[in-house]
C-alpha cells in the first residue's frame, strides 16, 4: 500500500497516536477530580451513552438485513469503529466555561485546546484502521463515518466549544475521500498511494493545528494562531507533495485551498461586525429590537462573501486535480479534508478583532466549516460511491441525475429545506421531549424514505440540497451572533437588552443548523451503503 513517498501508514499512525494521547494525558492531568466519585461518573456516562446504544441496534440490523459488505469490512463492523471512536471524543471533552459576548482577554485552558488535536488524531486512527483492515473496501469506510453521527448528533453541546460536529464532518470527509480512491483507475495510476493521500493531509493538519495553538499563547498586538497553521499545514504539504510527486505540485493547490476556505470563513464575521465604536453604541442603545435588525442585516451582508469563501478553493481544488486526471472529484476530497481538520485542531485559537479591540473565538464560524465542507465532499463522493455499491452504471446514474430529472429536483427541494425544519423543530426547551426526538430522527427517516421512494439521484440530490441552504444558513446565523456580541459588549453587564440580545442568537441554533448539515449527509451514506446493494431496493 505504500509507493514512492514511504511508509504514509506510519506517519498517519504516529501523527494520530501523538495527539490522542497528548490530549487524553493532558485531560487526566489537567481536570478537575470527580466531585461525587468516580463510580458516580461512570453511571453519568453511561445514561449519556444510553440513546446512542437504543440508535445502534436497529442501525446494526438494518446493515445485516440488506448485506452492506461489497468487501472486506462489513458497513456495521465499521460503524462500530466509529462509534468507539466518538465515545473516545466525548471522553477527550473537557468542560470550559462559555466564551460570554464580550472580547476574549486569554486564550482558553490547554487541556481544552488539545482536545480538538486529540480528536482530529482519533479520526485519523480510526480511518487508517479500517483501510488496513479491508483495502479497498468503501463500506466499512462509510459505516465510520456514520458512526459517530448515532451518538454526536443525540443532544446539543455543554458548551459551544463542543467538538462533536466538527469530529463527525471530518471522519465523514476522510471516509468518503479514501471510499472514492478505489473507484479511480486513472488516479491510482498516477499516484499509487492516493488512498492514503486524504488521511495524509489530516495528520499534516494535525500538526498545523498545534503549532497554530501555540502560536496562539504568544502575546501581542496580533493573534497569529490560525495564520501560523494556515502556514505550517501549506508548507509541510508543499514539502510531502514534492517528495511524493515531483512532477507535479497540483495536490498542494488543492491542499492551499482547503486552508483557504476555512481561514476565509473564520475572518469574515469579524470583518463583517467591525465598525467604529460610536456607529455601534449608537445602534446597542437603540434597543433589542434595532440590535437584533441590526446584526441580522450584517448576517446578510456576510453571507455572499462567505459562500464565495467555500466556492471559489472548490474551484481551485477541482481545476487543480484536473491538471493530473479528468475528475477533478478528488481535488474537492483534499480540500475538505484540509478545512474540516483546520476546523476542528483551530476551535481553541483566537480570530481578529472583537469588542473593544480584543481578539473572539468563532465556534459556530468552524462547526459551519467542518460540516460544510462534509456536506458537499458527501455531494461529490455519492455519485461516484453509488454505482458499485448499488450495482449501477455509470451512465445509468448520470442520465438519472440530470436535473430536470423528477428525483433529483425532489431530493434538491427536500435537502434544501431540512436545515430550516430542523434548526426550528428544536428551538423549544420546554415540554418538547417528543418533538426534538422526531427532529433527532428525522435525517434517517428522510433519508431512507427518499431513497427508497426516488432512488440514488434523489439521494444525490437530498445532499446536494442540504448543502448549498444549510452552508449560507450556518454561516449567516454565525456572523449574526458576532454581530450581536459586538452590540452587546457596548451594553452594561447587568443591562436587560443584553440578555435579550443574547437570547436572540443563541448558540444552539447556530449548532442545530450545522447538525442538520451533517446529520442528513451521512445519513444519506448510510442508505447509499446498506440499503442500496439490496437487489434494487431504490428503485433501479
Amino acid at each position: 500500500m505504500t509507493g514512492d513517498f514511504g511508509s504514509i501508514e506510519g506517519i498517519v499512525a504516529i501523527v494520530g497516536a501523538a495527539a490522542a494521547g497528548t490530549a487524553f494525558a493532558l485531560r487526566l492531568l489537567r481536570a478537575p477530580p470527580f466531585e461525587e466519585g468516580l463510580a458516580h461518573g461512570v453511571r453519568k456516562g453511561l445514561r449519556r451513552f444510553a440513546p446512542a446504544l437504543f440508535a445502534l441496534l436497529p442501525l446494526v440490523l438494518a446493515a445485516r438485513l440488506f448485506g452492506g459488505a461489497v468487501r472486506g469490512l462489513a458497513f456495521d463492523e465499521g460503524l462500530v469503529i466509529g462509534l468507539v471512536s466518538a465515545a473516545a471524543v466525548v471522553a477527550l471533552g473537557a468542560p470550559a466555561e462559555p466564551d460570554g459576548p464580550g472580547p476574549v482577554d486569554h486564550p482558553l485552558p490547554v487541556r481544552w485546546t488539545a482536545g480538538g488535536v486529540g480528536a482530529s488524531g482519533v479520526a485519523l486512527l480510526a480511518v487508517l484502521a479500517v483501510v488496513l483492515w479491508i483495502g479497498d473496501g468503501p463500506a466499512g469506510l462509510l459505516g465510520v463515518a456514520v458512526g459517530p453521527a448515532v451518538l454526536l448528533f443525540l443532544g446539543e453541546p455543554a458548551t459551544r466549544f463542543d467538538l462533536r460536529l466538527r469530529f463527525g464532518a471530518l471522519v465523514a470527509v476522510l471516509g468518503c475521500a479514501t471510499a472514492f480512491v478505489p473507484q479511480s483507475v486513472i488516479l491510482r495510476l498516477l499516484l499509487p498511494d492516493a488512498l492514503l493521500l486524504p488521511l495524509l493531509v489530516g495528520a499534516l493538519g494535525t500538526v498545523a493545528g498545534l503549532a497554530g495553538l501555540l502560536f496562539d499563547r504568544i502575546e501581542g498586538p496580533y493573534t497569529l494562531g490560525a495564520p501560523a497553521a494556515a502556514g505550517t499545514g501549506v508548507v509541510l504539504g508543499g514539502y510531502a507533495v514534492a517528495t511524493w510527486i515531483p512532477a507535479d505540485a497540483s495536490v498542494v493547490f488543492a491542499v492551499a485551498a482547503g486552508w483557504l476556505a476555512a481561514l476565509t470563513a473564520m475572518y469574515l464575521p469579524r470583518w463583517a461586525v467591525y465598525e467604529p465604536a460610536p456607529t455601534a453604541a449608537t445602534a446597542a442603545r437603540g434597543g433589542v429590537a434595532l440590535g437584533v435588525i441590526g446584526s441580522m442585516g450584517r448576517g446578510l451582508r456576510t453571507t455572499v462573501g462567505a459562500v464565495l469563501a467555500f466556492a471559489v478553493p472548490l474551484l481551485v481544488a477541482d481545476v487543480a486535480i484536473r491538471s493530473i486526471t479528468s475528475d477533478g472529484v478528488f481535488g474537492v476530497l483534499l480540500a475538505a479534508a484540509t478545512a474540516a481538520t483546520a476546523a476542528l485542531v483551530l476551535g481553541g485559537t483566537r480570530v481578529g478583532a472583537g469588542p473593544k479591540g480584543s481578539p473572539r473565538r468563532v465556534p459556530e464560524v468552524l462547526d459551519v466549516v467542518a460540516t460544510g465542507w462534509a456536506g458537499l465532499a458527501v455531494a461529490f463522493a455519492l455519485p461516484v460511491l453509488a454505482p458499485p455499491i448499488a450495482g449501477l452504471s455509470v451512465a445509468v446514474l448520470g442520465e438519472g441525475l440530470a436535473l430536470g430529472a423528477p428525483a433529483t429536483l425532489g431530493g434538491l427541494v427536500l435537502g434544501a429545506i431540512a436545515p430550516f425544519l430542523l434548526a426550528s423543530a428544536t428551538t423549544d426547551r420546554g415540554g418538547s421531549a417528543w418533538v426534538r426526538a422526531i427532529a433527532v430522527a428525522a435525517p434517517a427517516v428522510l433519508a431512507v424514505t427518499v431513497g427508497t421512494l426516488l432512488g440514488p439521484a434523489a439521494i444525490i440530490g437530498l445532499a446536494l440540497g442540504v448543502a448549498l441552504t444549510g452552508i449560507p444558513l450556518g454561516l449567516f446565523w454565525a456572523t449574526a451572533r458576532e454581530a450581536s456580541a459586538s452590540l452587546q459588549a457596548q451594553l452594561e453587564e447587568p443591562s436587560p437588552d443584553r440578555r435579550s440580545l443574547a437570547t436572540a442568537f443563541d448558540a444552539a441554533t447556530g449548532w442545530r443548523i450545522a447538525a442538520a448539515v451533517l446529520a442528513i449527509s451521512v445519513a444519506a451514506l448510510a442508505v447509499a451503503a446498506t440499503i442500496a446493494p439490496a437487489n434494487g431496493a431504490l428503485g433501479f
